[in-house]
């Protein structure tokens, strides 16, 4: 399937701002730290999608429809592309329909840390009620929260803001990257160690698995970003404190916020 594209009313030129406008806010591959892609050779490692530059709305809406359609064949698989999330799956699919024991975690499905329910706790599907495994939870839920942030943050930060020598959107870029994503990630393998429920822990139990709950708010201002990753260092040295000592990089995790304790200080005290 070629790019098909979509008819004008579905995304129209009036949809897009002046190109002039948005220069300053639009994501390009140097802000996700990786080289711009050479015409004709495209960059094997991340693609940022839609970048530009572009010089008018018609060009605009081009790259927006082309972004859509490069989402489309990378994750829903109707168009053929080397090593697409359809493509991958696909492989596993087939593979694993030969064999007798599938070789995969058991942990929960909807995996929560809020009772949905006025039932047992202890019955409830993926409710996660473990004393180690919620506190995991709850850390996870926070290192969520904040890349969430961080990402909404990026998006209406223009690229002329500077902070203590810094372009602020490439520093909190740098976080989401190499912070935020490395800690998530470190955290759902250590909740698929522990038990989904406090009454059931033997070995072949359920175990817990990554929430991904959404936080009640997200912050909306510039100031509001940067008090709510403030707050996030806050409290995840407190449920950091209360799990089990020698865990492995959880302290690396503390060391990494108080890292950024001081530029987050600093552009807390700007007007």
């Amino acid at each position: 399937m070629s790019n098909p594209g979509f008819p004008p009313e579905h995304i129209t030129g009036s949809d897009f701002v002046d190109p002039q406008l948005l220069s300053d806010l639009l994501m390009t591959p140097v802000d996700w730290g990786i080289a711009a892609e050479s015409p004709g050779a495209p960059s094997a490692g991340l693609r940022i999608l839609g970048h530009g530059p572009f010089i008018s709305r018609a060009e605009e809406r081009f790259g927006a429809l082309n972004a859509i359609y490069d989402v489309a064949a990378q994750g829903e698989g109707p168009i053929p592309q080397a090593n697409s999330h359809f493509e991958r799956l696909s492989r596993v699919y087939l593979a694993a329909s030969a064999l007798t024991v599938l070789p995969v975690k058991n942990i929960a499905d909807n995996p929560h840390t809020t009772p949905e329910t006025p039932d047992d706790p202890e019955t409830e599907g993926g409710l996660i009620t473990h004393q180690v495994g919620i506190k995991f939870a709850t850390l996870f839920n926070l290192r969520y929260e904040m890349l969430l942030t961080e990402i909404g943050h990026v998006a209406r930060t223009r690229r002329s803001v500077v902070g203590s020598g810094d372009v602020v959107r490439r520093k909190v870029t740098e976080w989401a990257v190499s912070n935020e994503m490395y800690f998530i990630h470190q955290l759902s393998d250590q909740l698929n160690t522990q038990p989904l429920k406090a009454s059931n822990t033997s070995g072949t139990d359920l175990r817990a698995s990554a929430p991904f709950e959404l936080p009640l708010k997200v912050p909306s201002s510039d100031h509001d970003c940067w008090q709510s990753y403030m707050d996030v260092f806050d409290r995840s040295r407190l449920v950091v404190n209360e799990i089990e000592s020698g865990v492995a990089g959880l302290a690396a995790m503390i060391e990494a916020d108080d890292a950024r304790r001081p530029f987050v200080a600093d552009r807390l005290r700007q007007p």
